[in-house]
């Protein structure tokens, strides 16, 4: 099975995403779905973590 990689400029830009989205839910006052997506952001946080961890090599490079 081949090592996980973690573009980190497309994760940094997912994050940026979901936290505008996050913060666009919340001055709509749809609190639960912006909970939700705060959930989704300390996942990432987890899964990056994770990969990071197992010794892949974070890649950088862009094409």
């Amino acid at each position: 099975m081949p090592r996980k990689r973690l573009d980190i400029a497309a994760f940094l830009s997912a994050q940026r995403q979901l936290i505008a989205g996050q913060q666009d839910l919340q001055r709509l006052g749809l609190s639960r779905a912006a909970c939700l997506v705060g959930e989704a952001l300390e996942c990432m946080q987890h899964d990056a973590a994770t990969v990071e961890k197992r010794g892949a090599k974070p890649k950088t490079e862009t094409k």
